[in-house]
């Protein structure tokens, strides 16, 4: 009994023992999960405050100010336009110091520069940030240096004219320094434009046309530099078409009369004037274009032109064969330069306008160095020879600028030659009593440039892009030609018929004419021609106006009806010719 009891007493104590190790367990889960959610809860709060958005300030509109304020306050021009009355009230002070010869006049001077320069320096300043109020500072100083010059120059007679011209490419320069760096176009343009300005009313006023011609060229070239660096490209026109007129003025004075209260200048001093422009110019053209790669501009074009001209005439006046015949040379090598640069360099498609321009300069430049170099005898040979390579060679690429220029060349032969005067005079003048070989010659030329446009092309019919250029250059070779054989056969009826009266002369004419005509338009026909066939109307046409205003005015009844006769054959038997003709 007491074994049992004490066995119930030991199982009971284990299972006390059991249960307070289970209570034990289940608190410490209890803690443990506590534990966890104040945690939660704790980066739960932290991540809210950190993403709380900030409070929204109320901000009250400006109220809207008044036009004028806005103004003044933004652009600050008003307190600039004050700044700009008190600098030029200072330069009044100075002119009132050389007035009253407080201060010796140099001394005046000088300071007056610093004046001006103290203005440049504040003008480009403030344009760097204020482009318009560094443009107003800029007009200022050049509102107080061109008086200032002028008295000191024409009143006061302190500065020499080298002095002011020395004085204004000091100004331009100061003004392009400081503008230099931030490319200040505003800050550039009044002091250059002024000065421009300024140094042409000089010219005129002093009578010494030299130094002020020299200040304009290098204002030029000052500005030239800076268009090829990106600077104000635009400015550069301002001193060329100065430059190009004090050249223009100075031919007028110096070669022709002359103009005695003028000061002397050389003749070597003028030619080296006159080419400086063209030197410049071709120059920076070449570096813009074969250089850089760049596609050439207006002003480049017109202003190198120009500038040819203005040697080519200033050599002419002086009168100095050397001079004359050296330019001639030069333009002989440089029409070979711009027709290398012209097929070689600019042959890309992206380049086509830079290769019509070197192709048509180098065109000119044969043309007058064979004027300055050759008489007229050698001349139409020269240009016989250039017709026929130009139009061999246009045909052979297919270059319709090269193939025209054959044309140039060939009427440029015909003209000095006195070709165009044979058949005018031929066709409605009196009878030439001879007419020399130098005209058929240049005719000879013509003939073979037209031969040459039936050969045969490995370009399949020589593509010029377009149908009717390659015909408008046919036709005008082809004219050239009917007009050569036209002049010879006249030439032949008057040798054979001997005198002819003014009836008989009319009929000649007009018989003449018709036969073209017909062998025009049967040629046309025949190999498919159509410029001839254009020619055989146009020799129609011409007999028309022939009828009208000499058989039927001049002719007697007889040679009047021969005359009619043939001109209605070849409207009976052209246009048969003209619908058989194909168009090409």
């Amino acid at each position: 009994m007491e074994e049992s009891t004490k066995a119930q007493l030991a199982g009971g104590l284990e299972r006390s023992d059991r249960d307070d190790d289970e209570f034990v367990t289940v608190v410490d889960r209890l803690i443990s999960r506590l534990d966890e959610l104040e945690a939660r809860i704790a980066a739960l709060e932290k991540q809210a405050e950190t993403q709380a958005p900030a409070p929204i300030a109320h901000v009250e509109a400006p109220e809207a100010a008044h036009p004028l304020t806005q103004l003044s306050g933004s652009a600050r021009l008003v307190p600039a336009m004050g700044r700009m009355f008190l600098g030029i009230a200072g330069a009044y002070l100075l002119r009132a110091l050389e007035e009253m010869d407080a201060i010796p006049h140099l001394a005046v001077a000088a300071l007056g520069m610093v004046y001006v320069f103290l203005w440049l320096w504040q003008a480009a300043r403030t344009g760097r940030n204020h482009p318009g109020i560094g443009g107003a500072y800029a007009a200022t100083a050049a509102l107080i240096f061109s008086p200032m010059l002028w008295e000191l120059t024409l009143r006061f007679k302190v500065i020499p004219a080298t002095g002011a011209a020395a004085a204004l490419v000091l100004f331009v320069g100061a003004a392009t320094a400081l503008s230099w760096k931030n490319k200040l176009a505003v800050v550039a343009a009044p002091p250059t434009t002024f000065a421009v300005v300024l140094a042409a009313a000089l010219f005129i006023q002093t009578r010494a046309p030299l130094p002020f011609t020299v200040a304009v060229l290098i204002m030029a070239l000052i500005m030239e530099v800076a268009a090829h660096t990106g600077r104000w490209p635009g400015l550069r026109i301002v001193p060329a078409v100065f430059a190009d007129l004090a050249l223009v003025a100075m031919m007028l004075l110096y070669l022709g009369r002359g103009a005695p209260e003028y000061e002397p200048i050389a003749p070597a001093v003028l030619l080296a004037l006159f080419a400086a422009p063209f030197l410049l110019y071709s120059a920076s053209t070449l570096v813009r274009t074969a250089a850089r790669g760049e596609e050439i501009g207006i002003f480049d074009v017109g202003q190198t032109v120009a500038a040819f001209l203005l040697v080519a005439f200033g050599s002419i006046g002086l009168g100095d064969g050397d001079a004359a015949r050296a330019i001639g040379w030069f333009c002989l090598a440089a029409a070979g330069a711009c027709y290398l640069l012209a097929f070689t360099r600019f042959e890309n498609p992206g380049r086509r306008r830079n290769q019509h321009v070197f192709s048509a300069w180098a065109a000119a430049f044969l043309l007058a160095g064979t004027f300055f170099c050759f008489s007229s005898q050698v001349g139409v040979v020269v240009l016989g020879c250039a017709a026929l390579a130009a139009t061999w060679a246009g045909l052979r690429s297919g270059r319709f600028a090269l193939a025209a220029q054959g044309v140039v060349f060939a009427a440029a032969g015909g003209l000095i030659s006195g070709w165009f005067a044979l058949f005018g005079r031929l066709m409605i003048g009196d009878a030439p009593s001879t007419a020399g070989w130098l005209p058929w010659v240049a005719g000879a030329f013509a003939i073979l440039s037209y031969g040459l446009t039936w050969v045969p092309s490995s370009t399949n019919e020589i593509e010029f892009g377009l149908r009717w250029p390659q015909k408008m250059v046919r036709l005008a070779l082809a004219a050239l030609a009917a007009g050569t054989l036209l002049s010879l056969a006249m030439t032949a009826g008057m040798a054979a018929l001997g005198t002819l009266i003014p009836p008989r002369m009319a009929s000649l004419r007009t018989v003449v004419l018709c036969i073209l005509a017909l062998a025009l338009g049967w040629s046309g026909a025949r190999f498919r021609r159509v410029e001839l066939s254009w020619l055989a109307y146009a020799a129609i046409a011409l007999c028309t106006v022939k009828l009208l205003f000499e058989d039927l005015r001049a002719g007697s009844a007889g040679a009047i009806a021969f005359s009619l006769f043939c001109y209605g054959m070849c409207w009976l038997v052209v246009p048969r010719f003209a619908r058989s003709t194909r168009t090409e």
